[in-house]
């Protein structure tokens, strides 16, 4: 799904692999989070249908800033 307005998909993958996590292209039931932007479409559907939490830019942003970014590996 299209991320963010202010990073790069490819620079939020990296903070996100930086933090210890893994990134995917796909959803499953495994999946933590998916993070959308404005034009949210069939990913973050799958997500809300599979009861993945859906993260926002602004929630995702604050999730990589504050500590529990350390979480993000975390299962």
């Amino acid at each position: 799904s299209s991320l963010c307005e202010r990073m790069t998909r490819s620079k939020a993958e990296g903070l996100v692999r930086e933090l210890g996590a893994k990134t995917a292209s796909s959803v499953s039931r495994l999946t933590t989070y998916v993070v959308v932007g404005r034009a949210a479409g069939s990913k973050a559907q799958k997500a809300k249908t599979l009861g993945v939490k859906v993260l926002d830019e602004g929630h995702f942003r604050r999730l990589i800033d504050s500590n529990e970014g350390e979480h993000l590996a975390q299962p």
